[in-house]
């Protein structure tokens, strides 16, 4: 911790010229080398200035402090605040260990891929399904969910100790000559390597690093990438509107709620103004294709089209789960959503969905600057998915060619590129009486605003069929949980 006197960014400099890339590429192979994280900086992200209030005015971030993993792990809570100061030209920033005292509740079950390299883990399951055979199909996941925990719990271990106490022993083995020593060595050989195994399962499950592709083991990479993204993600203090700070758990979840009661709340609108444009392009051809049987294998399929690391919703089962046990419950699953799909209905569970915050910058200070993320369960996943596909072949004729993002055979970077050609035009436009003006428009938040009235008048005007009115229990029955960890 101190002053460092170089960059690991860009943008940790304002003004006069850019630091030097050679430079900061040193500084990050020296962190690197040293297994070093930097510890984000609360409040005003430079701590060195010169020449303020004049047109020579420089900023940079030369102060900052580092830790390993070991130190982090000791110390999960740490924050690094920006303080200010009268008279050096370097702020003194403050190292709080223990910066803000949580209430910790039971966590909630989560899946560990981990366990797929378990032995035990197929009996689990299977006693757990088999266990409520004539129970709906939410209730048997629910069972076996709970079965899991039970077992997930005696089976949770410190992997660093498990490895570190494995090889000790395999040392003290390839000293001796026995016999009895050589058969518990090829055991204790075959247990190190599942461990190891499971320690990069765990770690790379929590770093959330999907471009990643198997090969040799990346264990350390995994380890600081997740720890990176716990420190980034923790929410220390936030901005209300009246410009007071919140730092408490409890007025932290009072200025989150107060946020999304009042994003959430629907506006009164009127829909035909905006759904009597809509040309009805939609045949009756594509509406039997869009209503007709669904087979098993489209369930499956929507199954493989996720990540298997992505996070589980309110069940704790990912998809990494189902992929490995649809053998054995996707038949039931498949036969449960084409009744809901032939009813126009959905169990009340099926509708909680965790709501999880993901900041937008480095140094977020309101709700603004978190995007909120709704983790569904899987099995709502598999059956939007399916609904989702099924739509792909209509949605060319229902979005006008302008919108180029999200529609299959196109392209988001195409716009990109228009306004490319727009902004060059109005730079080089030299001559004529007539000007020209750029407009940008940032909707905040606009899926999330969207009064779902709306979409069911679209609905209707494109003329897709009464039947497909069953998206209205797919789209709008959902009771959100926040998570505040």
């Amino acid at each position: 911790m101190g002053d460092f006197n170089d960059m690991l960014h860009l943008n940790e400099k304002r003004g006069r010229v850019e630091h030097p890339q050679w430079l900061i590429n040193g500084f990050r192979e020296v962190v690197r080398e040293c297994d070093l994280v930097d510890i984000p900086l609360q409040g005003r992200q430079f701590t060195w200035w010169k020449s303020l209030g004049t047109e020579d005015a420089i900023e940079e971030r030369l102060d900052r402090a580092m830790g390993n993993n070991g130190w982090l792990d000791m110390f999960p809570l740490c924050r690094l605040t920006n303080l200010v100061t009268s008279h050096s030209d370097h702020s003194p920033i403050l190292l709080e260990t223990e910066a803000q005292t949580y209430i910790f509740h039971r966590r909630q079950f989560k899946f560990e891929n981990s366990w797929l390299t378990e032995q035990e883990l197929n009996q689990v399951v299977e006693r757990g399904w088999l266990r409520g055979a004539d129970d709906p199909i939410l209730e048997r996941l629910n069972l076996y969910t709970k079965e899991l925990d039970t077992w997930g719990r005696k089976l949770r271990r410190r992997y660093k100790e498990a490895i570190d106490r494995c090889k000790s022993r395999i040392a003290e083995l390839r000293e001796l000559e026995t016999e009895r020593a050589g058969r518990e060595l090829l055991y204790l050989r075959e247990r190190l390597s599942l461990l190891l195994i499971q320690e990069e399962q765990f770690w790379k499950q929590r770093a959330k690093v999907f471009w990643m592709r198997d090969g040799d083991m990346n264990t350390k990479f995994f380890h600081v990438a997740a720890t990176t993204r716990k420190k980034r993600n923790m929410i220390l203090k936030l901005q209300r509107d009246d410009g007071t700070v919140a730092t408490t758990r409890k007025d932290l979840c009072e200025v989150g709620g107060d946020y999304f009661r009042h994003l959430f709340t629907a506006s009164p609108a009127d829909y035909d103004l905006v759904t009597s444009a809509i040309q009805r392009v939609v045949t009756e051809d594509d509406n039997k294709k869009l209503i007709g049987d669904f087979s098993d294998n489209e369930f499956k399929e929507a199954l493989s089209e996720m990540h298997s690391d992505k996070a589980p919703g309110p069940d704790g089962l990912n998809p990494a789960f189902y992929k490995r046990f649809w053998e054995l419950c996707g038949r039931n699953i498949s036969i449960a959503c084409r009744t809901w799909l032939a009813e126009g209905t959905l169990p009340a569970s099926m509708g909680e969905t965790n709501i999880v915050l993901i900041p937008k910058s480095e140094n977020p200070s309101s709700m603004k600057d978190f995007r909120p993320i709704s983790l569904c369960n899987v099995v709502y996943k598999i059956l939007a998915k399916v609904l989702a596909n099924r739509l792909k072949s209509i949605l060319p004729k229902c979005i006008s060619k302008e919108q180029s993002g999200f529609v299959s055979g196109r392209f988001i970077m195409d716009n990109v590129l228009v306004a490319s050609e727009i902004i060059h035009y109005l730079k080089c436009k030299t001559r004529g009486i007539q000007g020209a003006a750029a407009l940008k428009i940032d909707i905040i938040k606009a899926y999330d605003r969207i009064d779902w009235g709306y979409l069911f008048y679209g609905f209707r005007n494109y003329r897709f069929l009464p039947e497909m009115d069953w998206m209205d229990a797919y789209v709008c029955n959902f009771g959100y949980i926040f998570i505040a960890d």
